[in-house]
Formats: structure tokens, C-alpha cells, sequence
């Protein structure tokens, strides 16, 4: 198996973490969720995702400790950790994932006033749900597509076919979200376009680090998350919620046409520093 992992890495990390998330991981979402309490919101929204969540990461673990180079897998975890460096973009993040966010909900419906009552009632559940997205979802997913994916694939084409590529398997791996209607799957993946462009960026930005694109991760993620929990304690939910969701989706993607469009020789050059062993450290 090891000689298998060497020679096709790529495939093997593909295999580990969809095998790691649909049949480890879902079973354990199923199961889960039933034993904790429907009144346990954050516990019950995130806990039983763990498994899913993590399949990307103990995919490049094991990939980085199976096929990769001695001590591989401790320095995927330490690019993890955030560093003084880090400090200053991760502010820029927050306050753009959440003014963004804000927007779209203003634009959808959701008044200003309407959304500072509620952080101001709810502001720490909100910090909460940044907090769990950083650790349960954000970690678990980029230590797999941006710190094992994409270095592998950017040391053999350019930035830009090897963010393509994590695109469309990092959009493959939503599966249950695309069999929700033809155009919330076109959202969902136009926005993972548009996010894997602006997270190769941050990734290529902060030399390889990983802590502001989970960050980035997070923040996408925890405004709607958060206030879809608000909507759903009050009663049914709200359309202006998904109406938010597509704005978001739409923007990030034309946030990277942009992106690419200023920047257009650097995306068809290959990152730097990147050997041909696929990024194994």
C-alpha cells in the first residue's frame, strides 16, 4: 500500500478522506446526533460532524506519514498554529467575513437594526459558533484541501489548474448538498470556486501557512450558521437566509474573477518551494 500511496498520492488522499467521511463519518453524524438532546444547539449542530469534518485531515496525516518524508506529518500540524505574522491579516479576515456577510444579509432583507439587536442579545453565541467552526470544521477541512491538496497538486501544474482541481474535489465532497435543488448545488459550487481561489491566495500569501485560510474558513461559515440557529429558535425558517447564502456565493465568485483577472501570470505559474514529492512536508 505504501508503494501504491507514493506513486499516486493524489488518488489515495482522495480515497482516504471520502472514505473517511462517508463511511466513518456519517454513520457516526447519524448516530450521534440522536443521543444528544435537540435543545443542545451548538453541541447538536457540531459535535456529530466531527467525523465528517476530519476526513480531510486524517487523509493527509496518513498520507504524510505513509508516503511522505520523516516528520511530514508534525510539520502539516504546525503550519496549522497561528504565528505573530498571522495577527494582522487575521483581523483583516474576521472584519471582511463578517462585513460581508452583514451586507448580504442587509441586502437579502435582514435590516441593520434587525442584526445588531440580535449580535448584542446573542454576541456570544456568535464568538461560539466562530470558535467550534475554527476548530470542528475549518481545521478539519483545510488541513486536508490547503495543506495537503493543494501543495500536491502545486508542485506539478500551476496555482491556478491546482485550485481548480481542489475545487471541483472539495465540491465532490459536499455530495448531500448537491442533491438539493439545481441551484443551490450551482451556488454551492460556484462559491467553492470562488473560495479556493481567494484561500490559494491567503495560503501563497502566508508562505504555505495554514492558520488564515482556516480562519477564512471559519469566518465564511459562522454568520449564517449563527443566525440560522436565531431563525430557527423564533420558528420556521427564514428565506432571506438563503437568499443571504447566495449573495455570499456569488460575491466570493466574483471576488476570484477579479482576483485572477489582476493577477493572471501569477496564477499560471507554479508556487515556489514546492517539490515534485507532492508536498509531503
Amino acid at each position: 500500500m505504501t508503494r501504491w500511496l507514493r506513486a499516486r498520492p493524489v488518488a489515495g488522499f482522495v480515497l482516504f478522506a471520502f472514505g473517511i467521511s462517508y463511511l466513518v463519518g456519517v454513520p457516526l453524524l447519524m448516530g450521534v446526533t440522536g443521543m444528544i438532546p435537540p435543545g443542545a444547539g451548538l453541541a447538536r449542530g457540531y459535535l456529530p460532524r466531527i467525523g465528517v469534518t476530519y476526513g480531510p485531515a486524517v487523509a493527509a496525516l496518513l498520507l504524510a506519514r505513509l508516503a511522505g518524508t520523516p516528520g511530514a506529518a508534525r510539520d502539516l500540524l504546525r503550519r496549522a498554529l497561528p504565528t505573530r505574522r498571522d495577527l494582522p491579516w487575521s483581523i483583516g479576515i474576521v472584519v471582511a467575513g463578517i462585513g460581508l456577510a452583514s451586507l448580504a444579509l442587509a441586502v437579502a432583507g435582514v435590516g441593520w437594526a434587525e442584526q445588531l439587536g440580535i449580535v448584542r442579545a446573542h454576541g456570544g453565541l456568535l464568538a461560539a459558533h466562530l470558535a467550534l467552526q475554527l476548530v470542528v470544521v475549518a481545521l478539519g477541512e483545510e488541513l486536508g484541501w490547503r495543506g495537503w491538496l493543494l501543495p500536491a497538486l502545486a508542485a506539478r501544474t500551476t496555482r491556478l489548474r491546482a485550485t481548480v482541481a481542489v475545487a471541483a474535489i472539495w465540491g465532490v465532497w459536499h455530495a448531500p448538498l448537491l442533491f438539493s435543488g439545481f441551484v443551490a448545488a450551482s451556488m454551492l459550487l460556484l462559491g467553492v470556486l470562488g473560495l479556493s481561489v481567494i484561500f490559494t491566495a491567503l495560503w501563497a500569501r502566508a508562505e504555505h501557512r495554514l492558520f488564515t485560510v482556516v480562519l477564512a474558513h471559519a469566518t465564511v461559515n459562522a454568520p449564517l450558521f449563527f443566525m440560522e440557529q436565531i431563525v430557527a429558535a423564533r420558528g420556521p425558517g427564514d428565506v432571506r437566509l438563503i437568499l443571504a447564502w447566495r449573495l455570499l456565493q456569488g460575491t466570493y465568485a466574483v471576488a476570484a474573477l477579479v482576483i485572477v483577472g489582476a493577477t493572471w501570470g501569477w496564477w499560471r505559474a507554479r508556487e515556489p518551494h514546492l517539490s515534485g514529492r507532492a508536498a509531503h512536508g
